[in-house]
């Protein structure tokens, strides 16, 4: 159960309203997952009605087609929780990271974009209104901009039920640019899991 308190700051009055969750086990966990940045959203914008469907559906039918029947958001966080700087203008937004996952395998359309892309990671500094991937237009239909250098395939193997972690990178080795440090906070918070598992 899920307890909500309302507050009117104007008339000072309370409400409250109580929701019934009801959490169901998944029966296969996710073995694959795309990780990006989106730039021009916040992490409360991701849950405005049909934000979160929309940018499923871009990858269900457009990218990544074996992933119609299970793909899900496995990880979602502020840019600026993982690490990165909070914009000098406070109108900007800080950015999201999401993780998406499946237990299908990466599309060739996938693969395919991962090397259309390759070329930004030898950047100091990531373009951040990089519009020129072949897939950009059903990002920009749908409201989102995203930061192509932090795009990344990543195959992952079940720990236990509670945890996952990568196995491998499907990109080499880069240095991370400023804007991407967020990258190598969630490594550590990979490898702080592993090293959790194996001390248990």
């Amino acid at each position: 159960m899920l307890d909500i308190i309302g507050l009117n700051k104007k008339t000072y009055q309370v409400e409250t309203q109580i929701i019934q969750l009801n959490i169901f086990e998944k029966s296969e966990y996710a073995t694959n997952e795309v990780r990006f940045k989106i730039n021009n959203l916040n992490v409360e914008d991701m849950f405005h009605e049909e934000r979160i469907p929309y940018l499923l559906d871009i990858f269900r039918q457009n990218l990544w087609l074996g992933s119609k029947q299970d793909l899900y958001v496995t990880f979602l966080a502020s840019a600026s929780d993982l690490g990165q700087r909070l914009p000098l203008d406070p109108n900007d937004t800080e950015g999201v990271v999401v993780n998406l996952g499946s237990s299908s395998n990466f599309s060739t359309i996938l693969y395919d974009l991962e090397k259309e892309i390759s070329p930004l990671q030898k950047m100091n500094k990531c373009p951040k209104d990089f519009k020129r991937t072949s897939v950009e237009r059903y990002f920009r239909a749908n409201g989102f901009n995203l930061d192509w250098c932090s795009f990344k395939l990543v195959e992952l193997t079940i720990l236990n039920h509670n945890h996952t972690t990568n196995v491998q990178d499907k990109k080499s080795k880069t240095n991370y640019a400023e804007e991407n440090v967020w990258e190598l906070v969630e490594s550590l918070q990979y490898i702080l899991v592993s090293l959790d598992d194996i001390n248990s």
